[in-house]
């Protein structure tokens, strides 16, 4: 029997893909960092040879086969595309990720990570489905979710058009699940500063956690589990909106830096 297929979009040094392999899937890397995809390579030439895992070089966007600006961080262990003095500018070819799935199979999993296009490469998938799908919240900082309030719901809006029913939200700083208890807020409670403090002090954070598991260095970059293996409690598409308004409402109360990203995926499943 074949091994399920995830996509790892914005695989970036490969941390997740590493996981799902580990995991027994196949996987199919998506990067648009050629420093980042010959890395890939090195690390993980062994899975390439057996045929479990694939690296595509392109930049997710709406349109195939264009030639587009892209943004290498000169630090590989620093995400691209934003333009800035400390980025190397270049020209990417992209790819619909319809496309992709014709030519590599459609993925049971689909992660979407690309610092603020994910929407543009969720509207990308065409007529395909996966099952499940994550997606970041939104690419926009916490000040222009303040003016601009609907653009919090961009993306949960376009999955629920898509017909995914159920959803998760989690908080990519400590890879935990939220659910309807104060979480940004509690952490400035006393209590809540005194297990954050216990957390960094002796890593034991569900992302340490995570990363012990698999055996990743502290520095690895990633997003945690397939939406399928998470824990906690999945919510309808009007309880996972209320949710989202609840969580942004008390991070933008604590955070003092407003040019910071709301740095939350959501999780989405088709249901039965």
């Amino acid at each position: 029997m074949p091994k399920a297929l995830i996509f790892d979009v914005g695989a970036h040094r490969g941390d997740d893909s590493f996981v799902y392999l580990k995991q027994g899937y196949r996987v199919v890397a998506v990067e648009a960092n050629e420093l980042l995809t010959a890395e890939l390579q090195k690390r993980l030439q062994a899975e390439i040879k057996a045929g479990d895992f694939s690296i595509v070089h392109c930049a997710v966007s709406s349109t195939d086969d264009q030639c587009i600006n892209f943004y290498l961080a000169r630090d590989t262990s620093r995400s691209s595309v934003f333009e800035s003095a400390q980025a190397i500018a270049t020209k990417v070819q992209s790819q619909r990720l319809d496309t992709l799935f014709a030519k590599f199979g459609e993925p049971f999993y689909c992660k979407i990570d690309i610092e603020g296009s994910d929407l543009v490469a969720l509207h990308s998938i065409g007529n395909y489905r996966p099952s499940w799908v994550s997606v970041e919240v939104s690419g926009h900082s916490v000040a222009e979710l303040e003016m601009h309030t609907g653009k919090l719901f961009d993306t949960l809006e376009a999955l629920h058009q898509f017909g995914y029913t159920q959803f998760k939200l989690v908080d990519q700083e400590n890879l935990v699940v939220l659910s309807r208890q104060s979480y940004y807020r509690y952490r400035k409670t006393i209590p809540g500063g005194v297990r954050e403090f216990i957390w960094k002090k002796f890593r034991l954070s569900p992302r340490d956690h995570f990363r012990r598991k698999f055996h990743l260095p502290a520095d690895s970059e990633l997003s945690g589990y397939p939406s399928n293996g998470l824990g906690g409690v999945w919510s309808s598409y009007a309880e996972a909106k209320d949710l989202l308004a609840f969580h942004f409402a008390e991070y933008r109360e604590v955070c003092r830096d407003k040019n910071l990203l709301f740095w939350v995926d959501i999780h989405a499943g088709l249901g039965t």
